[in-house]
């Protein structure tokens, strides 16, 4: 797998992973932790200040086949907005709601994708934390 990001078409950052054998019709699952490049303070208030300028290309190969090419775009917070949309997120959860509910599902009362009373406001692209 290689992964590429960019903020307005410059690369700021690059991964080649390479995985192991993964048996057929196996269910898997990786943890992969790794290092940040260092990024100018400069650059990453710009990255924060221009919400889905910072895009991502992750390109996927079997052998030296490309089998899939997804496409990503980021909304970067400060740390103190990110806090707060994980305590957002976290309520939600115990309230039943996750990722992916949908209207009319059950767990979508009290999903981040309804309103919350401790949020104050509906998900949304442009405002996706409390």
């Amino acid at each position: 797998m290689i992964e590429r990001h960019y903020f307005r078409d410059r690369l700021v950052k690059s991964y080649d992973f390479a995985f192991g054998f993964v048996i057929p019709n196996s269910t898997n699952t990786w943890d992969a932790v790794y290092s940040l490049p260092p990024l100018d303070e400069d650059l990453i208030s710009e990255m924060i200040a221009s919400p889905f300028e910072t895009v991502s290309d992750s390109f996927y190969f079997v052998g030296d086949r490309l089998v899939m090419h997804n496409k990503a775009e980021y909304r970067y917070l400060k740390a103190d907005e990110a806090q707060a949309k994980a305590d957002c997120d976290a309520r939600a959860q115990a309230k039943g709601g996750g990722a992916g509910a949908k209207a009319g599902d059950k767990a979508y009362k009290g999903s981040k994708y309804d309103e919350d009373e401790d949020c104050g406001e509906k998900w949304s692209k442009e405002s996706d934390y409390c």
